[in-house]
């Protein structure tokens, strides 16, 4: 059991060491589950972890002085030191303005090393639409602070030679309430959700726990009442990332200006994209197959990666009732 009243905490996230040891990661709150109370902080993260070779569980307080962690994410290293690494903001529960690694010494309970860093604004506008660059610049000019919004940390990502990659991505959703009334008189009202993912920041972490670099892969969809098509497939060989996504086609001649199109969850208009990204952040985006040729899209969230056999990938794909797994062979 936890040690701490459940009404209070929210388990975020679970792994598991070689060792066998369990690493549970969570928010204490303190008084009530809100992130921000009157503006300021209202939980910590804080590890416990189960041993065998320990009869009460050992906790883990995880801070960063007077930064606000956002998110974390829990990895567990080989000499079993734990690995967590996420976004810091200052504005509010839900935008980002850095991010953050740190590796905890599990004996000791040490911060053995920690690097953060702010974003920066040229980084913060890149590629983001005319609009809402207007609206950026023109809030940055005041001289006011500008945070990136609505980013989850979906992975994180530890490679052959010892380096780790975080990724997130721009989600949210909207909600839109119409109503008619007929010719009788009667009032029908309908709800739509329209579930957004769109861009990603991939940030790269040296095995020395430096932030070498950071970037942004574009993507924009937008699906209503279903988010299966949405978001990303990601695999990892010798060091290389691959993600594969539903896109559309106009996006392969996108090079950092111009509207990006998005894909709204047809196959009439979509391809299924890979996004091939090398050690040094350099991206390779082609077309993996024309969805209106194959009559399939993407669901991205099922797929799977053989731990011992790295060059190959499966994902799933469907269109209307029919279902059909695909092979990837990675190079």
């Amino acid at each position: 059991k936890l040690p701490h009243i459940d009404e209070l905490y929210v388990a975020t996230d679970v792994s598991v060491s070689e060792r066998g040891d369990v690493f549970v990661l969570g928010k204490v709150f303190n008084d009530r589950v809100k992130d921000k109370v009157k503006g300021e902080p209202n939980y910590k993260y804080e590890i416990t972890s189960y041993s065998g070779r320990s009869i009460n569980p050992v906790k883990y307080s995880m801070s960063l002085g007077d930064k606000f962690l956002q998110n974390m994410k829990l990895e567990i290293s080989k000499d079993n030191s734990l690995i967590c690494t996420g976004f810091y903001g200052e504005m509010g529960a839900y935008s980002i303005k850095g991010c953050y690694f740190m590796i905890v010494d599990s004996e000791t309970k040490q911060i053995t090393k920690r690097s953060f860093k702010d974003f920066s604004v040229d980084f913060m506008l890149q590629d983001l639409s005319a609009k809402e660059e207007k609206k950026a610049k023109k809030k940055v000019e005041k001289g006011k602070d500008y945070e990136l919004y609505n980013y989850d940390l979906k992975d994180l990502v530890a490679t052959e030679d010892g380096s780790f990659y975080m990724i997130a991505e721009n989600n949210y959703v909207d909600v839109v309430t119409s109503m008619r009334t007929d010719a009788n008189g009667v009032t029908y009202t309908t709800t739509t959700y329209y579930y957004n993912n769109n861009m990603m920041l991939v940030i790269k972490i040296s095995k020395e726990g430096n932030i070498e670099w950071m970037d942004k892969i574009v993507k924009r969809q937008r699906v209503a009442n279903t988010d299966d098509y949405n978001s990303y497939a990601l695999f990892v060989k010798d060091n290389q990332l691959y993600f594969i996504f539903n896109d559309r086609e106009e996006n392969m001649l996108y090079q950092g200006d111009g509207k990006i199109k998005g894909f709204r969850g047809r196959s009439k208009t979509a391809v299924v994209t890979v996004v091939e990204m090398s050690p040094n952040g350099d991206q390779n985006r082609k077309v993996l197959f024309d969805s209106r040729e194959e009559r399939r899209l993407l669901k991205p969230n099922i797929n799977y990666q053989p731990i011992t056999d790295r060059d190959e990938a499966y994902l799933f794909g469907a269109y209307g009732k029919k279902n059909s797994m695909i092979t990837l062979k990675l190079k």
